[in-house]
């Protein structure tokens, strides 16, 4: 008890803790750069029906994603955003008469981004996928 009394002296003593004049809470975190996704990637996916492949070239300003998703049924458009290490990449298919939405959402590392593929409301499955080149700078 007697050593705890003298470091807290100590430190009032020294000013551990205190602050400057500015009482504003200080950022101490170090920034966060959104991970680089742009590049043609191989997309494998689980769904309820079995498991799908697509090609996917990603356009990235920043944090916004656009680009192309190519497979057997056609081109689609996409969009998405990245955050950190996080990305979310939707684009829309035909499907009876009406639109569907498949949202891959996943955490990047390096050149694979492992997740989850949302097939509408059909259900979701496991997604990995491997950039198999960079877009020209």
């Amino acid at each position: 008890m007697r050593i705890l009394a003298m470091l807290l002296a100590v430190s009032i003593c020294h000013g551990v803790g205190s602050r400057d004049n500015d009482s504003r809470p200080r950022d101490k975190s170090p920034a966060v750069t959104d991970a680089d996704v742009a590049g043609n990637w191989r997309v494998e996916f689980t769904v309820p029906t079995g498991e799908v492949g697509v090609n996917m070239t990603i356009n990235q300003k920043g944090a916004v994603l656009s680009g192309r998703v190519i497979n057997e049924d056609g081109e689609f458009d996409l969009r998405g955003r990245v955050a950190g290490n996080q990305v979310t990449v939707t684009w829309t298919v035909p499907e009876q008469g009406g639109q569907m939405d498949i949202t891959m959402k996943g955490t990047v590392d390096g050149e694979y981004i492992e997740g989850v593929a949302r097939i509408g409301n059909v259900g979701e499955g496991t997604l990995s996928a491997r950039r198999v080149s960079r877009n020209p700078s």
